[in-house]
């Protein structure tokens, strides 16, 4: 029902067109790669840039790195205010990478969020990094306030016996098979990292576009941030 959900908001403001934000030279925000920033349902493009944070973006860090060492990384940038356990998502210690919702210092073009993304993939414990969305979904009056997509992807196969299309394209863009589904043995979960072709939502826009498979699409998470919380202590080495 989420997922549905999701979808039709997605959809309804996919049909709107790029309204920036604007920096300080009267530059606009955002709007500068709308073709990159969508994923397809069906025989629809999802179009995402309505929807772009041009202050946020997600890192996944190796499973490896402690968060000590994920807030060390990120601060010795100087491009993002001082990170704190705050920005360490609740939740995600299950997932194969520790996850971080930071934000930079001034607003940004998608374009140069993408050079920021290029830097901190050049660093070898960041495993991916991608653009953060305004969130979607509510219930009642409770909505969240971001929308990422992380390194992973959903896929359909058209014959669970036959894999031969799915590890095929795998092997291509060097993303990763990471399992199927418990309760759709057609379903499987992939994932993309820096390694990768593309990102999860540029893979899954790929994998769909092959006509090989009933669909492809980027897993979505949902959250919350308070942006200036001042009671949040920033988590250091010492901690």
């Amino acid at each position: 029902m989420k997922h549905f959900l999701i979808f039709g908001i997605l959809f309804a403001l996919s049909l709107l067109s790029c309204v920036p934000d604007y920096d300080a030279e009267g530059d606009a925000l955002g709007c500068d790669c709308r073709e990159e920033l969508f994923y397809s349902y069906g025989d629809e493009k999802i179009f995402l840039d309505s929807l772009f944070l041009n202050d946020y973006l997600l890192i996944g860090f190796g499973n490896h790195v402690r968060s000590e060492k994920m807030l060390s990384l990120v601060n010795e940038t100087g491009m993002f205010h001082v990170a704190g356990k705050r920005d360490i998502l609740r939740g995600s210690e299950g997932h194969e990478h520790g996850l971080m919702l930071i934000q930079t210092i001034t607003p940004k073009t998608c374009t140069q969020l993408k050079e920021i993304i290029r830097q901190l993939e050049s660093i070898p414990d960041v495993a991916f990094s991608n653009l953060a969305f305004k969130g979607t979904f509510c219930i009642g009056d409770d909505c969240s306030d971001v929308m990422i997509c992380t390194d992973e992807f959903t896929v359909k196969v058209k014959d669970e016996n036959d894999l031969s299309d799915l590890h095929a394209l795998a092997q291509e863009t060097n993303t990763k098979i990471k399992g199927q589904n418990a309760l759709m043995p057609d379903v499987y979960v992939l994932s993309a990292d820096k390694t990768s072709k593309g990102n999860a939502l540029q893979m899954s826009a790929y994998f769909h576009e092959t006509g090989k498979f009933v669909y492809a699409e980027p897993n979505f998470i949902e959250t919350c941030f308070n942006r200036d919380d001042p009671s949040e202590e920033v988590l250091t080495d010492d901690e």
